[in-house]
């Protein structure tokens, strides 16, 4: 599926670029991939504190933390966390619709129906994500409270 742009977040910093965010210690889901990009980048990963990441930041046990930008807005990170950076460096997608193995296991009826159906559902899927992304970055913009910047990551 169209993927949701992630971001870095955190109560009393904005973090820019790679710089910003050397030696911090963030909180992410933990994945072999994020482990990677964030060690290629000098971040040490927290790993998912999520039990409560407003109390984390507060306490400083971690920096900052990272997240699709859906979950920054569904969890109302907005309304207790006050610096949020676009992070145009990687999207990654949230679901995948089938393995490749499973795939070719079935008919080739059924294969062409799944194809159909993932194709449809990309497309509404990605002018979703393109909507909701709209209407969130201009009411991050507009809150007095709330920094919304775009970083540099790359």
């Amino acid at each position: 599926y169209y993927p949701d742009f992630r971001c870095f977040y955190g109560t009393d910093a904005t973090f820019l670029d790679k710089k910003d965010l050397e030696g911090k210690k963030i909180e992410s889901s933990e994945s072999a991939l994020m482990a990677e990009i964030f060690r290629d980048m000098g971040i040490e990963l927290a790993g998912s504190v999520n039990t409560n990441t407003y109390k984390s930041l507060i306490s400083g046990n971690i920096d900052g933390a990272e997240s699709s930008f859906s979950e920054f807005i569904c969890n109302n990170y907005d309304q207790y966390i006050h610096f949020v950076t676009k992070n145009d460096a990687w999207c990654l997608p949230d679901v995948m619709i089938i393995n490749t193995e499973n795939l070719t296991s079935l008919s080739k009826e059924d294969r062409e129906a799944v194809e159909k159906c993932a194709q449809s559902t990309y497309q509404y899927q990605k002018q979703s994500m393109e909507q909701f992304h709209k209407v969130w970055v201009e009411t991050l913009t507009e809150e007095p409270e709330v920094s919304f910047s775009e970083g540099v990551f790359r």
